[in-house]
Formats: C-alpha cells, sequence, structure tokens
C-alpha cells in the first residue's frame, strides 16, 4: 500500500506519518530523532551527468550524507572546528512506500 493510499484510509496511519513528515519526533517523544522525507531518484547508473534534475539531486542527496555524519565537538553556537568534518555519528534510511514519489 503506497503512502497516498493509507493517508485515504487509515487515521491514525496517517496521523503517525504526519508526525515525521513534519519532523515533530523529537518535540513529541523525547527521542533524538530528526526525519526528513528525500525524493528517490531511480536512474539504471549513478552518472550524474544524465540530467541537470539528478545532477541536482546528486548533488543535494550527498550534502545530507556528509551533513548527517557530522557532530560538533563544541557547542553550537562556537565556530565549527575541523574535526567536526570527521565522521562520528551514521544515520539510516526507512522507506515508507518503495519508491513512489518520485
Amino acid at each position: 500500500m503506497l503512502v497516498d493510499q493509507v493517508l485515504a484510509t487509515d487515521l491514525q496511519a496517517a496521523r503517525l506519518l504526519e508526525i515525521f513528515a513534519l519532523n515533530e519526533v523529537r518535540k513529541r517523544t523525547g527521542l533524538r530523532v530528526d526525519t526528513r522525507y528525500c525524493k528517490w531518484h531511480l536512474y539504471p547508473e549513478a552518472d550524474r551527468a544524465q540530467s541537470v534534475e539528478h545532477q541536482s539531486y546528486a548533488l543535494n542527496r550527498g550534502y545530507w550524507d556528509d551533513f548527517w555524519m557530522r557532530k560538533r565537538t563544541r557547542a553550537n553556537h562556537d565556530p565549527p572546528q575541523i574535526a567536526d568534518a570527521l565522521p562520528r555519528r551514521g544515520y539510516f534510511e526507512v522507506t515508507l512506500d518503495g519508491f513512489h514519489g518520485f
């Protein structure tokens, strides 16, 4: 079942998806979870030269991959340090409805 179908048929599931879509998991549960929705581009090759749209997608995807592996070594109001660029954490992706939404 696709997300669109869940939203139309299951109010409880729709509310849960809304919490994730609006990035409110931390606020509502206290868990340190950030949620973001990323569209997926289906291309046989990971070649950025195929289209401007795919190149933009690949650059943005790379930005977020890099962003989520970092963790500040000092307070957020301090300037970033070289050590902040080292991989210090990970993330995982959850597929809600296959590759729908591209």
